[in-house]
């Protein structure tokens, strides 16, 4: 859409005005998504901490079996 916009305002298709709403539109949109995700992470004050402790245990997980492993090796 961006290459289409860009060629229309260059061949004078569309005027200024047009060219900004358009513009304004896909701000809004991201816009939306942003504050989505805002209102996601404010209403589940949890969803971070879980996260974290997920990452947190697959780490360990990770990093017991490389230790066992080197372990063995050391032997």
């Amino acid at each position: 859409e961006q290459k289409e916009i860009e060629k229309n305002c260059k061949n004078a298709k569309i005027g200024c005005v047009e060219c900004k709403n358009k513009l304004f539109l896909n701000l809004e949109q991201e816009n939306n998504k942003i504050i989505n995700n805002i209102e996601k992470f404010q209403s589940n004050k949890n969803y971070l901490n879980d996260i974290i402790a997920k990452g947190r245990e697959d780490t360990r997980k990770i990093a017991t079996n490389t230790l066992s492993t080197l372990k063995t090796f050391l032997k």
